[in-house]
């Protein structure tokens, strides 16, 4: 069974929805809600495969804004497929970067209840696997499994010759770490609590000690022992890019 909760204030949108949910067996919708307050509380409650999110509730309560924002807190997080009336492409980026995983406009050709049913069903399966690896990682290692990922990353960041003199090592270290181990994205917020510091500052002495190996450390050196993305126009791989090619280079030969 695949688990949807919709979240939207127009009452023929809502319908429409639940006429279509119900032409597929596979398809289960746990709720329907206009408010994103009860929205937050099904999500606990329900932990639903998929949500379909109206962002803009003003026949309801809250916004689809809130309701993202909590689920960037959930170890396992549902499938988020932003459907809205609201063209303006400012507001789509920041739903992106809030963690949505899709958007369809109301207002575009041929736009129907189906075609998101459709879209969501034509996933489901996909969906549910991710969400089954994302439960497994979130199962933490033994403490003699704990140390020899932490050992591996250490060894790889010595290899590149990022120096342990540098802040950012450590800070680096444990995002690689809970990069493999926990399906988590807030990992400068968990590192700030942990080092009792601000995220910003967190992300600054990552970038620093990323970028100055780049600049400082031979080419052959950098080039033979990291083979992930480089993107950036300083020729130094983001945060990000570094934390995923570390994080799943290391898992695939120890976890």
């Amino acid at each position: 069974m695949f688990n949807i909760l919709l979240v939207e204030d127009d009452t023929e949108s809502c319908r429409n929805c639940i006429q279509e949910i119900h032409k597929f067996e596979e398809l289960y919708l746990v709720n329907t809600t206009n408010c994103s307050h009860q929205a937050i509380e099904d999500i606990k409650n329900y932990s639903p495969d998929a949500i379909i999110l109206d962002l803009e509730l003003s026949n309801g309560s809250g916004s689809g804004i809130d309701v993202l924002k909590y689920i960037q807190t959930c170890n396992s997080r549902p499938y988020v497929m932003v459907v809205t009336n609201n063209p303006s492409m400012a507001t789509h980026n920041i739903v992106r970067a809030l963690g949505a995983d899709f958007i369809m406009y109301k207002q575009q050709e041929n736009f129907s209840e189906l075609q998101v049913i459709s879209f969501l069903y034509d996933l489901m399966e996909i969906i549910k696997k991710q969400k089954n690896v994302s439960r497994a990682k979130d199962k933490l290692p033994s403490a003699s499994d704990k140390q020899k990922i932490l050992d591996a990353i250490c060894t790889e960041l010595t290899l590149i010759g990022i120096s342990t003199k540098h802040k950012g090592f450590n800070y680096l270290k444990d995002a690689i770490y809970i990069a493999i181990v926990s399906s988590q994205d807030n990992i400068a917020t968990q590192l700030a609590k942990k080092y009792k510091k601000t995220e910003i500052s967190i992300i600054r002495a990552m970038r620093y000690a990323i970028e100055f190996t780049w600049n400082n450390q031979d080419i052959d050196r950098l080039e033979t022992h990291y083979k992930g993305s480089v993107t950036s126009d300083k020729g130094c791989p983001t945060i990000t890019e570094f934390i995923s090619y570390y994080s799943q280079s290391i898992s695939s030969r120890l976890v």
